[in-house]
């Protein structure tokens, strides 16, 4: 199912005469008929009232509403229900010969036209596909393609243990598409497919929309055991995953640049799971964030849809469709910041911006207070926005290395709840102290980053800005070029980094130093290598390190310049007062001020705000930044105990 379709289209789906249930843990079955009692092919039933508490015996769908108006026909004792028509397509095939099946589908279950009931059955949609017997995933009619593909799968996945790699990827103690020593057998058996098989059209297959919907996540992530379906094809989950990482894991080694969406909707899908699997080892903010860019029809469902993936230590929200967007984004973000200050890294006018500029295609003045007024209109700056993609919008906080980030090298002192003071409508009160104020900065502009002469001449340009500088911070014992090399590319790839961890490249500093020379010399040769690398299979294999090498593998090369691009993308480079240097979001303006807030492990940027209604100083939140030189600690460790204690500030956000 895709419930995130839950409100708002109750009107195509409810019965007059729904009884309302008796209890917090009754849900309503559907008794499917058997094909053989019902002749004249329309899906019949009957819907019963059961209690979770005494585990019944059912099977529930995983599939996706399609849009209103919807046509398909479910046939009941008491009158016929409009449901979405991929429903019925479904209910059709799932029937039994000759017997009744018993079924949870939301779309027939929940009283769509009921609000309360709604948002009480969703509170316990982790429960509902938790407790039953088998998810069924539907993916549609198909057609002699996916047919085509769901032999494939089951080519692939019978010949998996022949060739050695089953283990290696069911294994859910690691990421099911990381680097692995199977990587050759798994290459072996792609190359070994019977000819007549396309494995091109899986491509085409990841294209469904259920692959892409955000509920469907929760619900194979909670699953006790699965089935796919399409039309008259089926294939146990444990085979689909088999042959999907297979083909995933080699689309990752053999692409120089970024995966197809339908690839990263799959592997959403199978990471969710993976990480639920593992003791619950991921937060509710995790899972916001890494599954941000699936789709979902309502706003609210961006919280509601992984609430049944939260972790022991995560905050009790509870799903309310009476609330708006607005109410629900702020409260999920209090309750956010008593646990996990962080999630600020998600908010900020900066995100919010990029995110408008992309839907209305247009520019908007960053200085005009009209503009940063109408950007916390809605949502208060420090609250975050969960439509924003963190994918398409990544702040420092997901490109920094993962071991960094735990153990919070930034932080000024451990995160306290009482440090923070949230009183409507009033801003949100928090500590920090002050690392220095922005004085110029030099971005992009209007540059292609992905045109590599106009991105390289812009970052040879934005190097020159740099050098002019007399006053800079130099840290680490390094040189301006070390300086330089690693703040455009904010660390990534270094040991621990987790952003581009499937490629398998770990990079020291010095590689970092030696890439940027590489690619600023001859930007070209990265690509010239990738396109021999193709030729020659060996040049494709991952390495693990540059220092002192000549030759650079081309692999590690187009993968530098994509990092370079992702750490670069809608941000600005810039220099402070004191000579600190770093990359902000792209509307960091001079005057703006770089604070280490209590208990976050990236430096943050603020804009003072121009009210004057009030005698309090207010700030925007603007967003996270990368300062080279403070990120593994420093500034705490070097400032007198005394002195630290002395410089906290508190700073009211609007």
């Amino acid at each position: 199912m895709a419930s995130s379709d839950h409100v708002g289209r109750g009107t195509n789906c409810t019965l007059s005469t729904y009884s309302p249930l008796r209890s917090k843990d009754s849900i309503r079955l559907l008794r499917l008929e058997s094909r053989n009692s019902n002749p004249n092919g329309r899906a019949r039933g009957e819907l019963i009232e059961v209690q979770l508490s005494v585990e019944p015996e059912y099977e529930a769908i995983s599939y996706t509403w399609g849009k209103p108006p919807f046509t398909g026909i479910l046939v009941t004792s008491f009158g016929s229900i409009r449901i979405p028509e991929n429903l019925e397509d479904a209910l059709h095939y799932l029937a039994l010969d000759n017997e009744p099946r018993y079924l949870w589908a939301d779309a027939v279950c929940i009283d769509q036209a009921d609000v309360p009931e709604k948002s009480s059955q969703v509170a316990i949609m982790g429960d509902i596909f938790h407790l039953a017997r088998r998810v069924l995933v539907w993916l549609g009619l198909g057609d002699e393609r996916t047919a085509h593909v769901f032999d494939l799968l089951g080519i692939l996945s019978s010949r998996a243990e022949d060739y050695g790699v089953d283990a290696a990827l069911v294994d859910t103690k690691e990421q099911p598409w990381a680097t692995t020593r199977a990587d050759e057998k798994q290459d072996l058996l792609l190359e070994n497919v019977p000819s007549d098989y396309d494995l091109t059209g899986m491509d085409e297959f990841y294209s469904s929309p259920w692959f892409r919907r955000l509920w469907v996540v929760q619900e194979i992530a909670l699953a006790r055991d699965i089935q796919v379906h399409c039309g008259t094809q089926e294939i146990s989950w444990k085979k689909f995953l088999t042959a999907a990482t297979i083909k995933i894991k080699a689309a990752i080694r053999l692409t120089y640049d970024w995966l197809p969406c339908s690839f990263l909707a799959a592997v959403a899908i199978i990471s969710a799971r993976s990480r639920f699997q593992q003791a619950r080892s991921a937060s509710l903010l995790n899972h916001m964030i890494l599954l941000s860019e699936q789709d979902c029809s309502l706003d609210v469902d961006r919280v509601y849809a992984v609430l049944n993936l939260r972790g022991p230590r995560d905050p009790q929200i509870c799903p309310d469709y009476d609330k708006s967007v607005q109410k629900m984004y702020t409260s999920t973000t209090e309750a956010l910041m008593l646990t996990d200050i962080n999630v600020l890294a998600y908010a900020g006018i900066s995100r919010r911006l990029g995110k408008l500029l992309n839907d209305q295609k247009q520019c908007f003045d960053t200085d005009n207070v009209n503009t940063l007024e109408r950007l916390c209109a809605e949502l208060p700056s420090w609250v975050a926005d969960w439509r924003v993609s963190s994918i398409s919008h990544p702040p420092i906080l997901m490109a920094y290395p993962a071991a960094t980030a735990a153990r919070g090298h930034t932080q000024v002192a451990r995160h306290d709840p009482g440090l923070l003071e949230i009183i409507h409508p009033s801003p949100v009160d928090i500590r920090g102290l002050v690392v220095d104020t922005v004085d110029s900065e030099m971005g992009f502009g209007s540059v292609d980053i992905m045109d590599l002469e106009q991105f390289r001449a812009r970052l040879l340009e934005i190097e020159e800005f740099y050098n002019s500088k007399e006053d800079r911070i130099i840290t680490y014992g390094e040189d301006d070029v070390a300086d330089f090399a690693r703040t455009i590319i904010v660390d990534l790839l270094l040991a621990g980094s987790v952003s581009f961890s499937h490629t398998g490249i770990a990079w020291s500093k010095q590689d970092l130093v030696n890439l940027w020379q590489h690619f600023g010399s001859n930007p070209h040769e990265a690509l010239d290598q990738v396109n021999q690398g193709f030729e020659h299979d060996e040049c494709s294999k991952p390495r693990s390190a540059l220092s002192g090498r000549v030759l650079y593998d081309p692999r590690e090369l187009a993968v530098y310049r994509l990092a370079l691009r992702a750490a670069v993308r809608n941000r600005t480079f810039f220099v402070t007062k004191k000579g600190w240097v770093g990359l902000a979001p792209a509307m960091v303006r001079s005057g703006d001020v770089v604070v280490l807030i209590a208990g976050m492990s990236v430096p943050m940027i603020l804009r003072r705000t121009r009210q004057t209604t009030s005698a309090v100083v207010t700030y925007y939140l603007v967003g996270d930044c990368y300062v080279y030189g403070i990120m593994q600690g420093e500034f705490r460790r070097d400032m007198d105990p005394e002195a630290l204690k002395d410089s906290w500030r508190t700073f009211s956000l609007r």
